[in-house]
Parts: structure tokens; sequence; C-alpha cells
């Protein structure tokens, strides 16, 4: 089963992992408000995961695949960890999404996900 949510401890784990995998020049604050279309300038810690608490579910995942994409357009950070980071965090809240290549699919067969992983 599909949920179309983003409970509290996806969105946390979210934003460690940004914060773990992204390497020390990107701002993850500026990536979480210009995604969450929620303006505030020099983001703390305690202000970013506000913004993941309070954006729409859907952001959530905005939010995850743009920070894979940014670690994966340069070497500015582990896109793979973060990946299996988030995709534990995904198991963990049975949320039946999984990141692919960046991307988020809805969990299937292991064979289904190896194809895709390999399209």
């Amino acid at each position: 089963m599909v949920y179309d949510a983003a409970p509290l401890p996806f969105r946390h784990a979210v934003l460690a992992s940004l914060k773990a995998d992204i390497s020390v020049g990107i701002n993850t604050g500026a990536l979480i408000q210009r995604l969450s279309a929620i303006a505030v300038d020099g983001l703390p810690f305690t202000a970013e995961r506000r913004l993941m608490e309070e954006c729409d579910w859907w952001r959530v995942f905005e939010i995850a695949e743009a920070g894979f994409d940014m670690m994966s357009r340069s070497s500015l950070g582990d896109d793979k960890g973060f990946e299996n980071a988030v995709n534990d965090a995904c198991r963990a809240n049975r949320l039946g999404w999984r990141m692919v290549q960046g991307r988020f699919v809805v969990t299937a067969s292991d064979s289904q996900t190896l194809a895709v992983e390999q399209a």
C-alpha cells in the first residue's frame, strides 16, 4: 500500500540524511526554503526542521529528490548513501515508496525494482 503522507519520523530522517550526506558548501536551509514555498532567511537547524515538519507531505519527497540531484551532479555529497538512508526511512515508516536513482517509485517486487534501476 502506498501512503500519501510524510510522517514526522520520515521528515526528520530526510533532513538528517541531507545534513549527513551533503557537503558543508550546500545550504540545506535554502534548498528546503525554495521547495517548501516558505520564505525564511539564514535558517538554523531548528528552523530547517520546523520547515520540514510544516511543509506539505509531497514537498518532503521533492526536497529529497532535489538533494539527491545536487549530490549526484557534483562531488558535493554521497548520493548513494543518501538514497540508502532515505530508503531505510521509507521502510521504517512503511510508506510504500522507494528512491531509485534519485526518484521516488512505488515499492514493487524485486524484479520490478531491478528493471527500474537498469532503465
